[in-house]
C-alpha cells in the first residue's frame, strides 16, 4: 500500500493533545474525550404548543423542522399542510388506533371513516381560474375511482353551492410558498380538513399543464384526508402502506414528475388498509328487466338499483356483489324511478316517470337538497313515455338521453336538448330498441346498453356502432 505524505501542520496538530497529556497528566488519570455534540435538529421547545408540534412531527416520521408556525393560529406542516394550533392537543387524545389488515402494526389515524358518507367540496362558480373547476372534478373522479373500486366507505362530491359543504375550495396567493395548494389537515374529531386553497402565485410562476394541475389536486385531496407525504421516514408510527413509494400520489414531488398513472400499488394498499370495505352481504340484483336503473361510477364500478330499495355493487357484466340500501324520495315510491345517471364527480340523478328528477348521492339519491325535486325539459316531441335511458359522460358531464324512436339528445340534467337532438343510434343484431332497460358510460368513454333479457353490449360510439356483445350478465 502506498504511503500518503502527511503535511507537517496537520501532523503537529494531531500530536499536540498527546504531548499535552504526556507532560501534564498521568495515564491513570486520563478519560476518553467525549465527541462534540451534534447540533439539534429541532430547537428546544419553548412553549407547550412548540412541544406538541415537535411530538406531532416525530409521530408522522417527519424531520422536526418540517412543522413551523404559519401564522399566529396555524402551523405549516411539510410545506403544504396547515393545522390549527388550538386542535393539536385534542388530536393526540382522539386519534383512533386501527389494526392494519396486512401487518401486525397499528395506525394512528385521524381519517378513519366508520360509516358511509359523502364529503362535499364547495366552491364559488366564476371565482376560479380557467380549467381549475374541471381539474377539481377530474381529481375527485380519480379519488372516487380508487375508493369505490376498493370498497371504501365514502367518496367526494363537488357542489357549486358552498352552503352544505364539508370542505371549501378557495383561491389565494402565497408568495413565499412554492406549492400549488395549501390544505388543512383533519380536525380532532376525525373529519376531513376544512379547506383546499389554490396558490395562484404557483400557477403564475410555473407553466404547469392541466394533467399536472389534476395531479396536484389529487395530492391535495389526500392531505385533506390526513395522508402525509410518502417519502417520510420508514420508522414512522404513522404507516399508511405507501411509505417510500416514489410513484405514490402522496410523494412530496408527485405533481412535478412524469407519471403515467394516477395511483400506485402502494396507494391502493393504503386505501384498502385505512378505508376497509363495508361487510355488506353478497347478493344478486335479480332480473335486469325488474330494476329501476343501472349506472357506472368513477372507477367503473357498476351499481344495480332494485325496486325494493336495494343496490348491488358489481361490474358491467356481473349483477352479483355487495348489497346495501338506498333512499329515494319520501313521498314517491322507488318503483316510479325510470333511470339513474351519475356525473364524473359522483353526483347522482334519478329521473321519475312523471318527468321530474332529483340529484344527490350514491345511496341517498334525493339529498341535494333533501327531497329536492326539479322538473326536466325533454326534447321537443319526446316525453317520459318515449324515454328509455340516460347517462353522463364522465370527462365533461354532458348528459345523454335515448328515446324509443331511435334518436338521442345531448344536454344537461334539466334541459335534455341544450346541445343537440335528433341524433340516431343502433342496437346489435337480434336486439330491438324496446329491449333496452338502462344505459351507462364508463371512465374510458364507452357506452353500455343493458337489455331486459339479462345481456349487455358496449361501444365506443354514441350511436352504439360496432358494439362488443351482447354478452350475458351474471345475475345469480
Amino acid at each position: 500500500m502506498r504511503k500518503i505524505p502527511v503535511p507537517m501542520k496537520v501532523l503537529s496538530a494531531a500530536l499536540l493533545p498527546v504531548i499535552f497529556y504526556s507532560c501534564g497528566s498521568k495515564v491513570t488519570d486520563l478519560e476518553p474525550t467525549p465527541p462534540a455534540p451534534k447540533p439539534p435538529v429541532y430547537e428546544i421547545p419553548k412553549t407547550p404548543q412548540d412541544t406538541l408540534a415537535f411530538i406531532y412531527s416525530r409521530t408522522l416520521g417527519l424531520d422536526s423542522t418540517a412543522v413551523k408556525a404559519m401564522d399566529e393560529n396555524n402551523l405549516l406542516v411539510d410545506g403544504d399542510m396547515t393545522l390549527p394550533k388550538s386542535t393539536l392537543a385534542q388530536m393526540f387524545s382522539t386519534f383512533p388506533l386501527v389494526e392494519a389488515k396486512d401487518s401486525s402494526k397499528t395506525i394512528k389515524s385521524p381519517y378513519v371513516v366508520n360509516n358511509y358518507r359523502v364529503f362535499k367540496i364547495g366552491y364559488h362558480p366564476g371565482q376560479t381560474a380557467p380549467g381549475v373547476e374541471s381539474a377539481l372534478y377530474s381529481a375527485i373522479a380519480h379519488w372516487n375511482g380508487i375508493l369505490i373500486l376498493n370498497g371504501a366507505e365514502f367518496n367526494f362530491m363537488a357542489y357549486s353551492d358552498p352552503g352544505p359543504s364539508d370542505i371549501m375550495f378557495y383561491t389565494s396567493s402565497y408568495l413565499l410558498l412554492d406549492v400549488p395548494f395549501v390544505v388543512s389537515l383533519p380536525t380532532s374529531t376525525g373529519q376531513p380538513g376544512a379547506s383546499i386553497t389554490l396558490n395562484t402565485t404557483y400557477l403564475q410562476v410555473h407553466n404547469i399543464t392541466k394533467d399536472q394541475l389534476v395531479s396536484a389536486m389529487v395530492h391535495a385531496l389526500g392531505h385533506i384526508l390526513g395522508l402525509q407525504h410518502s417519502d417520510r421516514k420508514m420508522t414512522s408510527y404513522y404507516d399508511a402502506g405507501n411509505i417510500g413509494d416514489l410513484e405514490s400520489v402522496m410523494h412530496a414531488n408527485f405533481p412535478q414528475g412524469p407519471h403515467t398513472k394516477m395511483f400506485s400499488k402502494g396507494d391502493t394498499a393504503m386505501v384498502k388498509r385505512l378505508f376497509p370495505a363495508p361487510k355488506w352481504p353478497v347478493q344478486s340484483a335479480g332480473q335486469i328487466k325488474d330494476l329501476v336503473g343501472i349506472e357506472m361510477t368513477a372507477g367503473n364500478a357498476t351499481l344495480y338499483y332494485t325496486k325494493d330499495g336495494k343496490v348491488v355493487r358489481g361490474t358491467w357484466n356481473n349483477a352479483v356483489g355487495p348489497m346495501t340500501t338506498y333512499e329515494g324520495r319520501t313521498d314517491i315510491p322507488n318503483t316510479e324511478i325510470a333511470e339513474i345517471a351519475c356525473s364524473g364527480a359522483n353526483r347522482f340523478y334519478a329521473y321519475f316517470t312523471n318527468g321530474w328528477y332529483m340529484n344527490g348521492e350514491m345511496y341517498k339519491l334525493g339529498n341535494n337538497p333533501i327531497d329536492g325535486y326539479i322538473q326536466a325539459h325533454p326534447v321537443p316531441g319526446q316525453s317520459m313515455a318515449t324515454f328509455i335511458g340516460t347517462t353522463v359522460k364522465k370527462d365533461n358531464d354532458d348528459c345523454y338521453y335515448w328515446y324509443s324512436d331511435g334518436t338521442y339528445s345531448v344536454g344537461r340534467s334539466g334541459y335534455w336538448a341544450q346541445y343537440s337532438y335528433g341524433n340516431t343510434f343502433t342496437v346489435p343484431t337480434g336486439k330491438k330498441i324496446s329491449d333496452i332497460k338502462a344505459i351507462a358510460s364508463d371512465d374510458e368513454g364507452r357506452f353500455y346498453f343493458w337489455y331486459k333479457d339479462n345481456t349487455v353490449s358496449r361501444s365506443a360510439s354514441l350511436n352504439h356502432s360496432n358494439p362488443e356483445g351482447p354478452v350475458a350478465v351474471k345475475i345469480n
